[in-house]
């Protein structure tokens, strides 16, 4: 009975040693299969490959300390199997027969039992040593087995070394994948500066077109300036030898009209009432004369320096009427002036008049506004002044 359950034993672990056998076969076939797809695959997917080759080794070892095990299991199996004494067994079996020869009976009994025995030792020896044959097959296998194990995991080992490989070149290719795109981002950002450039180019060219354009007028200009400076030096030339007043012109009309602008002075001061004369040399410089003896204008009063001042310049508008004066203009002409000469003044006007078409008076004298031709009036209204008819 003991060595039945050890022969069940035996064929249930042989069993699970072919059934773990067949597993590891198909585990090797995938681990290939996976192996080749992982390299018609290339980079992509290789780590989700690797996780998978790895949990294959670790199910591969485990399956391999199962498989040691089972031998080692069988092995000790057969050893103990082997190391019956069947002899011995016979022997006191065969006792315990002389033992019953007493009694034929039981010895027949003891006899076929015995017979059955040795029937039955003789059938499982038959079968261990069949078993025992089969042990190097199975240790073939399980070489075998090994190998394709170590194999395995050498392809493994070098698909491992291969992907770091790989990974190394996708970040050094992520690397310059990014490289890239901060060179190309730079070169946009350098495209649009060359933009801004450009647009700056063309700025400064119509910028320098303008001003080759005021250059070009700069030049006329400075050309025509160069003309108008000499044009100048020439006027200059005229005013200050010509008509200026130490000019020719300018001493021959004192030369001409001195005496008669004296004269005219004069008899406008004596038709103002005044007890002094004057007299002018070629420069048309003043001399005040009374009785004979000089003065200076600052010894005259207010009042006749006014009549002094009204008659040189009533005596220069009647000098100059010959060529044609049209306009004497004359501001307060009445002022610092007393009743009498404020007539005579109003008379001499209208003389003036006979030989000066136009004569404006400005005053705040009603008795010479009495004796114009025309009259204005100008008053201010809110600030404005309104200037209109009397």
């Amino acid at each position: 009975e003991g060595r039945t359950r050890v022969r069940e034993r035996l064929e249930l672990e042989i069993d699970k040693l072919k059934a773990d056998l067949e597993e590891a076969e198909r585990a090797l076939s995938q681990g290939r299969d996976l192996l080749r797809r992982v390299e018609s695959q290339g980079v992509a997917g290789l780590s989700t490959e690797l996780a998978m080759l790895r949990e294959s080794k670790r199910g591969l070892e485990e399956e391999e300390k199962a498989y040691s095990s089972c031998i080692e299991e069988v092995n000790r199996v057969l050893e103990e199997l082997l190391s019956i004494e069947v002899d011995s067994l016979l022997t006191e079996k065969l006792r315990d027969v002389v033992g019953l020869i007493e009694d034929p009976i039981q010895a027949m009994s003891s006899v076929r039992d015995l017979a059955d025995l040795m029937g039955r030792v003789e059938g499982r020896l038959q079968e261990l040593k069949e078993k025992v044959q089969r042990k190097p097959v199975l240790e073939m296998e399980v070489a075998k087995l090994k190998e394709e194990h170590e194999k395995l995991a050498s392809e493994l080992r070098g698909l491992e070394v291969r992907i770091e490989e790989l990974k190394k070149k996708v970040e050094q290719r992520n690397k310059l994948l990014e490289e890239k795109s901060k060179i190309e981002a730079q070169l946009l950002r350098d495209r649009d500066l060359l933009k801004v450039r450009e647009s700056d180019i063309e700025g400064c060219k119509r910028k320098m077109d303008e001003l080759r354009g005021y250059c070009s007028k700069a030049e006329e200009a400075e050309r025509r300036a160069s003309r108008l400076e000499r044009f100048l030096g020439f006027l200059e030339f005229l005013r200050s030898k010509v008509y200026g007043k130490d000019g020719l012109i300018a001493k021959h009309l004192r030369r001409a009209y001195r005496s008669k602008l004296e004269s005219d002075v004069n008899s406008y001061l004596s038709r103002f009432g005044m007890d002094f004369e004057v007299e002018l040399d070629d420069d048309l410089t003043l001399k005040i004369l009374v009785r004979g003896r000089e003065m200076t204008i600052d010894s005259l009063s207010g009042g006749e320096r006014a009549v002094l001042a009204l008659s040189l310049r009533l005596a220069l508008a009647k000098a100059l009427s010959s060529r044609e004066v049209e306009l004497v203009i004359l501001d307060e002409p009445t002022a610092n002036l007393d009743v009498d000469r404020r007539r005579e003044l109003v008379r001499v006007l209208r003389d003036l008049a006979d030989e000066v078409p136009q004569v404006v008076v400005v005053t705040h004298d009603m008795e010479v506004a009495e004796a114009a031709d025309q009259v204005y009036r100008v008053k201010k209204v809110n600030g404005v002044s309104i200037v209109e008819e009397a």
